[in-house]
């Protein structure tokens, strides 16, 4: 199933009892609007149409149908045992963004414990010196983010999930001599499931290794981007802690 399409022999079944109950259309249009697509637990970023964007219900079950990650998380939820358990397909509005400023946060016990850049294998600049102010002002929005989610859901009577994995992406702003990066703006992305034996990848960070790390069992902060100055080598930023 996850070969990059769907097989012949289930493509009519799942063109009609699925295909045909998500309320987009069938066709592309210049006007058709444009989806981001992830279940509650992951997106499906692995599949056909990587991270998108989608326009149409048959783009939408492809992704889904080839997306290992989906599939591992659908698993999860026919073998829980929990009463009425389940999963929502949610389209969120496109909106395109540089990959080079995102990063992943790890959320333990509702607070930020480490933060890496997504696109972990390239150098992108942010172990330049020059942006360690900017770094820890990410990792400050990072945490009023953090705060907010768990304010609005105890505003709603819900609780927020222990530990989680926060996609977040930065939007720098420029001087006013439009010279330098004077600023950055944190805005959220999605929320993902956390743990080694879960979906979401650790970026920078290692499940087991950084376990003390990732599960928030150590103070501080601790920030990991790339740095070439090392022949490539991973390194850490230093003191980005609070």
């Amino acid at each position: 199933m996850f070969t990059g399409r769907i097989p012949a022999s289930i493509a009519q079944d799942i063109d009609e009892e699925v295909t045909a109950k998500i309320r987009l259309p069938q066709r592309v249009t210049a006007s058709s609007p444009e989806y981001f697509v992830r279940l509650d637990e992951c997106s499906t970023k692995d599949g056909v149409g990587g991270v998108g964007p989608f326009t149409t219900a048959h783009e939408v079950v492809k992704a889904l149908c080839t997306s290992k990650r989906v599939g591992q998380a659908l698993k999860r939820v026919l073998r829980s045992t929990e009463q009425r358990v389940g999963t929502y397909l949610h389209l969120l509005p496109w909106k395109p963004f540089d990959e080079t400023n995102e990063f992943r946060a790890f959320i333990a016990q509702r607070r930020l414990v480490a933060l890496s850049q997504y696109k972990w294998k390239e150098d992108l600049g942010w172990a330049d010196p020059s942006r360690e102010r900017m770094l820890q002002e990410i990792v400050a929005d990072v945490e009023t983010l953090v705060s907010e989610l768990n304010q609005r859901a105890q505003n709603a009577d819900k609780n927020m999930p222990e530990c989680y994995v926060l996609d977040v992406h930065v939007s720098l702003v420029k001087s006013e001599d439009e010279q330098v990066w004077s600023s950055a703006r944190v805005e959220p992305i999605e929320l993902n499931s956390f743990g080694a034996q879960m979906a979401a990848g650790s970026a920078l960070f290692h499940w087991i290794h950084d376990h003390q790390r990732l599960y928030g069992l150590l103070d501080g902060i601790e920030v990991r981007v790339v740095s070439s100055a090392n022949h490539g080598d991973n390194d850490e930023v230093e003191n980005v802690y609070k």
